[in-house]
């Protein structure tokens, strides 16, 4: 058997042992997506999203808070037992593999749609509403359906959604619990003679590799409490590196991103509301908006589709 099929036997089980993610998803039927105006014209018309590149998000800072975390879980690690050579040495392979990994994350071909739970919120359109913000309301339900397929695309490795983690105790309690699990596998297997053709070093580098890989998707779904009012909601989409992405101007710089279809089984996308932003006072903007929808062939009957206004009342 050659390396390479151990290895992809062991990642497997591996991640079979530690299970799934330990995500958010509370109860609420409804995800919100601020766009400007163009957005929502291509999300309507095309019945797609264009989903950006990790390392492009708009909080550059997120990936340093995560590893900031994760840092603190590791010494909190080694502290429980410090005088276990074995813990010991984990840690500080650890510690050497994961300076690595922070710095290729950027290069990994992750990519993250964003949706809020709230739909009318004043620091989302602080941001998206500059001038001709609106915020599209769309089943959750259906919408994670849509989103699950995509794991059944031959380019796609894993795709997951789920709310964003504010709470700083909570993201420490799951990498934690999560890196204890890893831990305890690695003790458990590092003499199973099913991996002993790896050698010591390979084996203890993929396990520090695959935790690590494991460790980095909740990068995505954890930011720091300062950022607790945008309640965000998030696809977390990780893609094989099978075909290259597209790439759009923004701000004076070239972001990578990769379209996916909203488009449902009867040729509609789960559309449900769209609220107009605070700062378009212009009257006609909603009676606009009826009329351009009247012409689309994605959505449901205008009359189906809850068209409000934001009660926010800026003053600028």
């Amino acid at each position: 058997m050659s390396e390479r099929t151990v290895l992809d036997d062991m990642y497997e089980e591996f991640n079979d042992n530690l299970g799934s993610h330990q995500l958010m998803d509370n109860e609420f039927n409804t995800l919100y997506h601020y766009t400007s105006i163009h957005g929502l014209e291509g999300i309507i018309s095309k019945g797609e999203f264009w989903v950006t590149h990790v390392k492009y998000m708009n909080d550059s800072s997120e990936s340093i808070y995560f590893w900031e975390v994760l840092d603190q879980v590791i010494e909190s690690f080694i502290k429980k037992n410090p005088s276990a050579s074995a813990r010991k040495d984990f840690v500080n392979k650890l510690s050497q593999i994961k300076s690595h990994h922070s710095r290729l994350l950027g290069l990994t071909e992750q990519y993250v749609l964003s949706f809020s739970t709230q739909s009318d919120s004043l620091s989302m359109w602080n941001y998206y509403g500059r001038n001709d913000g609106y915020c599209l309301g769309f089943s959750k339900i259906e919408m994670i359906e849509l989103m699950n397929k995509l794991n059944e695309t031959k380019n796609v490795g894993i795709v997951l959604a789920a709310q964003v983690i504010y709470d700083k105790a909570l993201q420490i309690k799951i990498l934690s619990e999560e890196l204890e699990s890893a831990y305890n596998w690695f003790l458990e297997n590092k003499d199973d003679e099913k991996w002993q053709e790896l050698g010591s070093e390979r084996f203890t580098r993929a396990i520090i590799d695959y935790a690590l890989i494991r460790f980095s998707t909740y990068s995505s779904f954890f930011k720091h409490p300062g950022f607790r009012d945008e309640a965000e909601f998030r696809v977390y989409i990780r893609r094989q590196y099978s075909s290259a992405p597209n790439y759009r101007p923004y701000q004076g710089i070239m972001v990578p991103y990769i379209k996916v279809s909203v488009k449902t089984e009867s040729d509609e996308i789960p559309l449900q509301s769209i609220n107009v932003g605070p700062l378009i006072k212009h009257d006609l903007a909603v009676e606009g908006l009826q009329r351009w929808l009247k012409t689309q062939l994605l959505t449901k009957p205008v009359e189906a589709i809850a068209i409000t206004q934001s009660t926010i009342p800026l003053r600028f």
